[in-house]
Order: C-alpha cells, then sequence, then structure tokens
C-alpha cells in the first residue's frame, strides 16, 4: 500500500481527505521495473494509469530501426502521473513508455479510476487539470515547432549560432524536457479565449 504522504504530493489526490487516499490506496497496485523495461507501448490498450511512485519513466516514440535507443518525448519523475489519456477516451496508447533507471509504478486500473472520477467531483476536476496540462505542454512543443520552421523559412539558417540553437534546443528536447526548451518569444496568446 502507497504511503499516504507520498500519495498526498500527486496532484489528483491533494485534496482529498487521509481515509480517502488511504481507500485509494488500497487500489493501487505497485510495479517495479528494471531500468530498460518497457511500461506500455504504443497501441496498447490504455486499461491502467500509473503513478510514478521512484525512478523515471520516458515517454517515447518506438523507432523500428534503433528499438531501445528512441529519445524520451518527455520525462516521468515521482509524483507525476502518465496514462490517464487512454483510459479516458479508450484509445490506443499514443506513445510508448519505458523506466529510465530502476522505478516503481503505481498502477490504477480503469474501473477504479471511473468509479473515482463519478464519486468525486474535485477528483475529476484534478483530472481535468492534468490532461490541460498535457495540451499546454504540447501546444508549447508546437509553438516550438513552428518558431524553428518559420526561421528556417525565412532563411535564418546559416550561420553557426542558428545551428548552436537548433543543437541546444534538440538536445533538450531529446532530454524529455521540452517545456524547458521554449525559444523566447515563441509563447503565443490566443486573444480569442477569454477568461470571463
Amino acid at each position: 500500500m502507497a504511503d499516504v504522504a507520498t500519495l498526498r504530493k500527486v496532484y489528483l489526490f491533494n485534496h482529498l481527505s487521509d481515509e480517502r487516499i488511504v481507500e485509494i490506496s488500497q487500489a493501487l497496485k505497485p510495479r517495479d521495473m528494471a531500468a530498460g523495461e518497457v511500461l506500455f507501448n504504443m497501441g496498447d490498450a490504455g486499461n491502467e494509469m500509473y503513478i510514478v511512485e521512484s525512478g523515471k519513466v520516458a515517454i517515447f516514440a518506438p523507432d523500428p530501426s534503433r528499438p531501445g535507443e528512441e529519445k524520451s518525448l518527455r520525462i516521468f519523475q515521482p509524483e507525476d502521473v502518465l496514462g490517464e489519456m487512454a483510459i479516458i477516451d479508450h484509445s490506443p496508447r499514443s506513445a510508448s513508455a519505458r523506466a529510465l533507471e530502476p522505478a516503481r509504478v503505481l498502477a490504477l486500473n480503469e474501473v477504479d479510476f471511473r468509479r473515482l472520477v463519478a464519486g468525486d467531483a474535485e477528483f475529476a476536476l484534478s483530472v481535468m487539470e492534468g490532461l490541460n496540462d498535457r495540451i499546454r505542454y504540447t501546444t508549447n512543443f508546437l509553438n516550438e515547432v513552428g518558431h524553428w520552421v518559420g526561421r528556417i523559412t525565412r532563411g535564418e539558417y546559416n550561420d553557426q549560432a542558428f545551428n548552436k540553437e537548433v543543437e541546444n534546443w534538440a538536445h533538450t528536447v531529446s532530454s524529455g524536457e521540452a517545456d524547458k526548451a521554449a525559444a523566447p518569444g515563441t509563447k503565443i496568446k490566443d486573444d480569442t479565449i477569454t477568461t470571463q
């Protein structure tokens, strides 16, 4: 059973009472993983979500020409949640995941996840916040790609400084930290969205 203090640090559970967290912890199934072990593959049925309890788990796009050497798209660390999108929309996994180092994850199956969402509006809102984070991450990444494509189409790519910038950005992204790789001025504000 996972520790209540540990689970309270997970954004999905930080608003819940200790009693509720104990109840949830009993539904979590621990899984120990060796470095390099695959948690799930792209295309698998998504019937569980995972909480990283220790170690690091990377999301990656499989490359049949370089199995096991693919670059990370994002790295999940202790208290991070992954895999919830597939159990919400019943779609196959959109990427693969593997342990970068010895890791332990806590699995919550779809039945228990749906019971929690249906029975606790605050939990449901926490799930929505997590999905919003995924959307924002993807949007920022696409904005960043647009930034580099724009510079290339304007012919701003024939110097060493540009090459070094792209190299640094690609290295940061391949380290699983695309959210830390944004170049200045690439954040786009959508004025059609209001906060009122």
